[in-house]
This record gives structure tokens, C-alpha cells and sequence, in this order.
């Protein structure tokens, strides 16, 4: 049997060229540019992104074959392994209102090289009969479809179709045994009987005279006519069908059967032609049906494109801090075509401006100019890298980088303003007032002894503290504007705290009595 010599020619030869991969095969796609702001409290941003993926628009594709009634071809691009194929086989001839079979399905896919090159057979629909009439020699379809009798018969008259031909691929030739899938034509239509379908693996059977059914393809052997016709007469007998051909009908309106992997036999005496077999022994996960073409057959071929890889060179991923800045994110596409690269950038802003925070207002005592230290600003960023200067106006001018401490204040009332800057170029600031007044002697009086009085300058308690012995003594504390704002009367106990955290800064005076004798005390107040 032919079927034997498949399995030792497939594979055996393949035609390969040298395809250059065009520079958009493979592609990569990347996001836009992006600009964002910093997260608040921190020195960047989480982003998020979908990473590009890449893809082969070359090799992605399909092309259909339609009946041509001559040979196709089909070259397996560049970078395609594997192919899909799907096989239609051509409905057999029909006869006035009587349907010819519909032809059988055959799918499944096929490892390739790429260059390789594939032969393609795509069936026709078989010659339609007349309805009235005979017609005999009709033709069947295009590869493999079974014709009507040659001679007619004497009584011939109501006509029949001719089968439908196979749709198939081959391998490495154009002969039968290089088909790989095959989809098999439909029988033609009886004398009023429609055709048997072509198959799946077996094809439908045709139409029964003188007690012989003709049958359908098998995947061994062909399908067996009909019986035959008046067997002294001269007209053609109906023929059994073989490797990829159908039998013949009858020349009495029969009909022929259909091709496929092995055709279908003739059918006799009016009856309808049976279908060919289909076959996908060259193929891998592969299914076949019956029937459910229509017209002439078809073959469709898909491909997927060679796999690509994708994998990041430069940047970060998705989901994570990027810091403030540009961050380059480069992504590669590579595949055995070549490779596709794209980039995208990632400007992470920083609108945060640093925090400063100064000391407050100052009031000092002293007869000449003052040096005056540990007046540093407290300073914060979300980035690190801040930097302070300042500006002196008022009685003392001046600026300069970093702390003020240590700076010498004149007498008078000196304004420190504080600048922070951070590395992006936002801005905080902060001022306060160091005042020196020109105070001949905080002790002004001094006639009661053993008395103490601290701290001095003062921020939140003063303390009287009396180390003799008075049987008592009034103490009084008034501002610079001769407001009386603390007094204490026969004071007996050796200790007074004055509470002062609420009054304003600036030059206090207190005094102590004790009948007519007294002490006078200016109390600067920060």
C-alpha cells in the first residue's frame, strides 16, 4: 500500500533560505516619560508601571489558500518552528435539487524549519448534474474527486454529480504519499439522492443498488462502488476508489465519490457517491469531522511568533522608591530574529521644603557689645544634604553660612533670620531678636544683705532666696512701663519663686524692703 511510503519520506527533506529579520521583528513598546513628586516625608517616590513586554509581529500571521485548480506554496517564515493547519475538504457536485456531500475537516499542527517550503492542494466542488438530463464524463473536483460514467447508459437521464476533491499539505514533494493532513472531498449527488459526506477518518458511505452499498474511505483502503448496472451492457460500471481518488458513478446517474486520503467509491444506478477518507497521521494534536463544508475546500496556515525574551538592563522595577531625580528604565527584546530595545524615564521631583525651627527672642544685660552663642536652628528634611545661612539686621549686620553662634551683638535689638535650603532648591526660614541693653548694673541697690536673686536672666521662675533673718519683708516685680505685675507682702519664709513664664520678654525691676531699707534688681526676662 502507498499509505506505507508517509512515514518513511516525512521529514526527510526541507528547503532552506537565508531570511534576513526585519529591524521591527522582534518590537518593544515602552510607557511614556513620567514625572512625579516626592511622597510626603520621603526622599522619593513609589511608582508604579506595567513592564514592557516584548513581541514578534513578523511571525505572527495566517494565510488562507482557496481552489486555484493547480498547486500552492507556503514558506515558513524566519523564526517559525510550528505551524497550525486547517484543511477543508470541497463538497461533492450536486444534481438540480439534490445535494452533493459536504466535505470533511482535518486540523492539527506541524513542526517546520523556517524556509522550509509546502506544497498546498485545495479541492473543488465536484461538476453538478443536470437534474433532467444525463451527464455523463462529468468531472470530479480538482485532487482526487471521483467523475460520473464515461459512457452513458441507455436509460441514463436524470443526471448525477461528480465527487468533490480533497483539500490537503505536502511535505517535501508533490506526490500523494507527501501529504501530511488531508480533508476529504464529499460524494457527488444521485438521481434524486443528496451525496454522502466526506470524513473524519471514515468517510460516509454512498447510495445501495442490487444489494452492494458503495462505501466511504478508510485509512487503508478506498471505498467499494456500487453494484453494478446491467452487466452486459457497454456503459461504465461504477469504479472504487484508491489512494487519493474517488470512484467513479456509474454512466446510469451515479454519483462519484468523493477524494480524500483514500476515495470514496462510485455510486450505481442513481445512487449517491460516498465520501473520502481524511487523514492527520502528519500532524500533531489533531482532530477530524465529517461534513460541514460547503463549495470548493480551503487550507488555512497559522504561525505564532518566535519566542521572545524580555529583560531589563537599566533602571528599577515597578512598586518601588525611586529616588529624587531621573531614573532610566532600558528594557530589551531579544529573540533569534534579534533585538528591540526601548527606554523611559522616571523624574522624581522634590516639592517637600526642609523645616527650620529658631530659639525665641533673646533679651541680654550688658554695658558693651555681646558675643552671643548656642543660638543654632533645629533643622529637618525629607532629604539629607540641607544647608542654613543666615542674615543679621538691626543693630548688628552680617551673614552667613551655617550658625550664627559666636557672632559678636551690639547693643540694641539685633534680628537673626535663619535659611535652609535643600538640595532641590526649596526654602524654609525663621527669625528671632537678640536684644542688648546697655544696663549700668543689674544690682542697682544693695542696702538689705544675705539676699539672693536667680536665675538672672530668667524664663520661667525667679527666686528670692534670703539667707538672714528679717521679721519680714515686701517684695514687688514691675515692668519696664511701671505696671506693678507680682507682689508679695510680709514675705516671712526664706524662699519666693516668682512665676514669669507667662510675661513678655524684656526688663523687669524687682525690689525688696524691709522698712526703710531696700534692694533693687533688674530682672531680664527670654
Amino acid at each position: 500500500m502507498k499509505k506505507s511510503l508517509l512515514k518513511i519520506i516525512l521529514g526527510v527533506f526541507t528547503l532552506t533560505f537565508g531570511l534576513n529579520a526585519s529591524a521591527q521583528c522582534p518590537t518593544i513598546t515602552c510607557p511614556s516619560d513620567t514625572t512625579i513628586n516626592n511622597d510626603q516625608g520621603d526622599c522619593g517616590a513609589i511608582f508604579n508601571y506595567t513592564s514592557p513586554t516584548g513581541i514578534d509581529l513578523c511571525a505572527n500571521g495566517s494565510q488562507t489558500f482557496s481552489y486555484t485548480g493547480a498547486v500552492q506554496t507556503f514558506t515558513v517564515p524566519a523564526g517559525v518552528t510550528s505551524i497550525s493547519i486547517q484543511a477543508y475538504g470541497a463538497q461533492g457536485g450536486d444534481n438540480g435539487t439534490w445535494l452533493g456531500g459536504q466535505g470533511g475537516y482535518a486540523a492539527g499542527d506541524l513542526a517546520v524549519t523556517p524556509g522550509q517550503v509546502l506544497n498546498i492542494y485545495v479541492g473543488s466542488k465536484g461538476s453538478n448534474g443536470t437534474g433532467s438530463a444525463a451527464n455523463c464524463g462529468s468531472q470530479g473536483g480538482f485532487n482526487g474527486g471521483g467523475n460520473t460514467g464515461a459512457t452513458c447508459c441507455s436509460n441514463a437521464g436524470g443526471g448525477a454529480g461528480a465527487g468533490g476533491g480533497a483539500s490537503d499539505v505536502r511535505l517535501a514533494g508533490n506526490t500523494l504519499n507527501d501529504r501530511v493532513i488531508v480533508a476529504a472531498g464529499g460524494g457527488g449527488a444521485g438521481d434524486n439522492e443528496n451525496g454522502a459526506n466526506g470524513g473524519g477518518l471514515i468517510g460516509d458511505d454512498g447510495g445501495t443498488y442490487n444489494g452492494v452499498t458503495s462505501t466511504g474511505g478508510t485509512q487503508t483502503t478506498g471505498g467499494l462502488a456500487g453494484g453494478t448496472f446491467f452487466p452486459s451492457h457497454t456503459c461504465s460500471p461504477a469504479t472504487d476508489g484508491s489512494f487519493g481518488i474517488g470512484g467513479d458513478g456509474d454512466a446510469n446517474d451515479g454519483g462519484g465519490g468523493g477524494g480524500g486520503w483514500y476515495g470514496g467509491g462510485g455510486g450505481a444506478n442513481n445512487a449517491h457517491g460516498a465520501g473520502g477518507s481524511s487523514y492527520i497521521g502528519g500532524v500533531t494534536n489533531s482532530t477530524t469531522t465529517s461534513g460541514g463544508r460547503t463549495g470548493d475546500g480551503e487550507v488555512i496556515i497559522s504561525y505564532a511568533g518566535a519566542p521572545v525574551s524580555t529583560s531589563q538592563t537599566t533602571g528599577l522595577g515597578t512598586g518601588v522608591s525611586y529616588p529624587i531625580g531621573i531614573t532610566t528604565n532600558t528594557f530589551v527584546a531579544t529573540n533569534n530574529f534579534g533585538s528591540a530595545t526601548c527606554s523611559f524615564n522616571v523624574t522624581v521631583v522634590d516639592v517637600e521644603a526642609p523645616t527650620i525651627s529658631c530659639l525665641g527672642d533673646t533679651t541680654l544685660c550688658d554695658t558693651t557689645a555681646t558675643t552671643i552663642n548656642n543660638i543654632a536652628p533645629v533643622t529637618a528634611d525629607n532629604c539629607s544634604g540641607e544647608t542654613v545661612s543666615y542674615i543679621l539686621t538691626g543693630a548688628t549686620t552680617g551673614s552667613g553660612t551655617g550658625d550664627a553662634s559666636g557672632t559678636t551683638f551690639n547693643n540694641g535689638v539685633t534680628t537673626v533670620k535663619y535659611i535652609v535650603a535643600d538640595t532641590s532648591g526649596n526654602l524654609d526660614s525663621c527669625t528671632f531678636n537678640v536684644e542688648i541693653l546697655t544696663c549700668v548694673g543689674i544690682n542697682e541697690n544693695q542696702d538689705l544683705q544675705g539676699i539672693d536673686i536667680f536665675p538672672n536672666p530668667a524664663t520661667d521662675f525667679v527666686t528670692v532666696q534670703v539667707n538672714e533673718n528679717y521679721s519680714s519683708l515686701n517684695v514687688s516685680l514691675t515692668s519696664i512701663e511701671g505696671k506693678v505685675v507680682f507682689q508679695q507682702t510680709n514675705m516671712t519664709e526664706k524662699t519666693l519663686k516668682i512665676d514669669i513664664s507667662n510675661f513678655d520678654n524684656g526688663v523687669y525691676f524687682l525690689k525688696v524692703t524691709n522698712g526703710t531699707k531696700s534692694n533693687d534688681y533688674k530682672i531680664i526676662k527670654n
